[in-house]
């Protein structure tokens, strides 16, 4: 296992056991790994690109969950 390989294991398993409302806040991680992956011209596994967005979603409805009405 390539050390990418395994620094992408161990966010991911982050990620997955973090708490539903906080996980989103390890997406910038995330997205630096991505650039990362990109700047090496490495394959970036769909599924990455999928979490990234997903937890973009889950960043943006967080922002909205406190704003009053």
């Amino acid at each position: 296992m390539t050390d990418q390989q395994k620094r992408i294991s161990e966010l991911t398993a982050r990620i997955n056991a973090a708490e539903p409302g906080t996980r989103h806040g390890l997406q910038p991680e995330l997205e630096r790994l991505i650039h990362e992956l990109e700047a090496a011209s490495a394959p970036v596994p769909p599924e990455l690109r999928d979490l990234n967005e997903t937890l973009l979603g889950e960043a943006i409805e967080a922002q909205f969950d406190n704003m009053p009405v």
